[in-house]
């Protein structure tokens, strides 16, 4: 089952994006705080 592997590996690399992401935005409002 290829595409099913690959679907799998799509939906973990979009959630390794999200929280980069989520770590991305955090700093910059740190940033924008201090």
């Amino acid at each position: 089952d290829g595409p099913a592997y690959v679907r799998v590996f799509v939906n973990i690399l979009r959630d390794i994006s999200k929280v980069e992401t989520v770590e991305y935005i955090i700093a910059l409002i740190d940033e924008m705080l201090t």
